[in-house]
């Protein structure tokens, strides 16, 4: 990714726990940006960590899970 001035924005990334949202929340991470990832498997967010990593477990298909 490039530097295109991300650092010290926020992102909100569903989906977070594998595959593409995974390597996008690095990516943003790498760039400087505060992260919130949602994903219901958040074992792998785990092990990237970091302080301007924000995880939630949820399922954006449970609204009341989504309302509270």
């Amino acid at each position: 990714m490039r530097n295109d001035g991300f650092a010290g924005k926020s992102a909100f990334v569903t989906g977070a726990g594998g595959g593409i949202g995974l390597s996008l929340v690095r990516l943003l991470l790498e760039e400087g940006v505060r992260v919130t990832a949602e994903e219901l498997a958040v074992d792998a967010l785990r092990a990237i960590g970091g302080d301007d990593l924000h995880i939630m477990e949820l399922d954006v298909r449970d609204s009341s899970a989504v309302d509270g």
